[in-house]
């Protein structure tokens, strides 16, 4: 359950810059990086609790905002706006990568016991195997 509310959090907040941007900015550049960074900010304070789903939610959002969204302010923004998108952007494949480390970092210690298993049984074979004679020269 407390899942849940960690994402409607930021979704209340995308939903809050929306309406604001809407009403200081109208449509433009403005209102995009508003409404973007508000997206970020809930990618980012989430993180940690985002499932597969999640993230395949959050890229067709994220596409959204490099594709069609940027495309209808990308000739409004200024030179400043124009790298805080970059900023942004980097911030949303920091947070992706982030969570792919944890997720690794757990599928390692999920399957630590397999693998120590499977190198123990490899050792012995190989020191039966020492034993084994497959070929005799002395014939």
């Amino acid at each position: 359950m407390k899942r849940n509310i960690n994402i409607v959090k930021p979704l209340l907040l995308l939903m809050m810059a929306v309406v604001f941007a809407s009403c200081q900015f109208g449509s433009g550049a403005q209102a995009y990086l508003i409404e973007f960074e508000a997206f970020i900010e809930g990618v980012e304070s989430n993180v940690d609790t985002y499932s597969q789903t999640d993230w395949e939610r959050n890229d067709a959002e994220f596409s959204k905002f490099m594709g069609d969204k940027f495309e209808k302010v990308k000739d409004k923004l200024t030179s400043e706006e124009k790298k805080k998108v970059g900023e942004l952007t980097a911030r949303y494949y920091k947070a992706k990568m982030k969570s792919a480390g944890k997720s690794l970092k757990g599928k390692i210690i999920e399957w630590k016991d397999y693998i120590e298993g499977f190198t123990e049984e490899v050792k012995e074979s190989l020191e039966e195997l020492k034993d084994i004679k497959l070929f005799d020269f002395d014939e």
